[in-house]
């Protein structure tokens, strides 16, 4: 979390809309937005004797606990913070309205277009031997839609034929084929497809 990372925040929010654990590590926390300090957070310095040792032992335990941990609730560490059970019950309806507002900031943040072209790279819904235009401009268009998703993290380039990304693509008329053989969906892009299908 050190440093605000706008990509970082996006996918911690991702990450609690689908009700995955999450562990914060930051340096300081300043970088922790006020609204997620309620959760458990690993705060290391790289100025401590043996800091990555350290940090290895806190991050290993905290995975350990989380995963022996039956009664995990979503988000927010409720047992610590509420004594009776109607205040816990309560902690957890708004947990999950959180969550559900989350998930519905991210819906409306994707285009349909973005949503499309997403949804037809995992699926590999049009042939290969289909036509798609590819504009010049890197920003614009598919190209555009492209990067975006790359940003967020819903897809990669796999290199194949020397395509590394948006800039290396051909242009003008091409065929699906050349998209499917650079470009694959990644694990994140998948959940978030998922979210989208649940709550659309």
């Amino acid at each position: 979390m050190t440093g605000r990372n706008a990509n970082v925040l996006y996918e911690v929010g991702l990450s609690h809309a689908v009700d995955k654990p999450v562990i914060m590590i930051t340096q300081t926390m300043d970088d922790i937005p006020f609204d997620l300090r309620a959760i458990r957070c690993i705060v290391y310095s790289t100025n401590r004797p043996r800091w990555d040792a350290n940090l290895r032992r806190s991050i290993s335990n905290t995975i350990k606990s989380v995963m022996n941990d039956k009664n995990r609730v979503p988000i927010l560490a409720i047992s610590e913070r509420y004594s009776s059970k109607a205040e816990e019950e309560e902690a957890r309806d708004a947990a999950a309205a959180a969550q559900r507002a989350v998930a519905a900031f991210m819906l409306r943040s994707m285009s349909p277009a973005a949503l499309h072209h997403l949804r037809s790279l995992r699926d590999r819904t049009n042939p290969r031997t289909a036509h798609i235009f590819i504009p010049e401009d890197n920003n614009t268009g598919l190209c555009g839609e492209l990067n975006h998703l790359k940003t967020l993290g819903y897809i990669q380039f796999t290199g194949h034929s020397n395509i590394h990304g948006v800039e290396n693509l051909p242009r003008d008329n091409q065929s699906y084929g050349i998209l499917y053989d650079a470009i694959e969906v990644t694990e994140t892009g998948r959940e978030f497809l998922e979210l989208h299908d649940k709550l659309v």
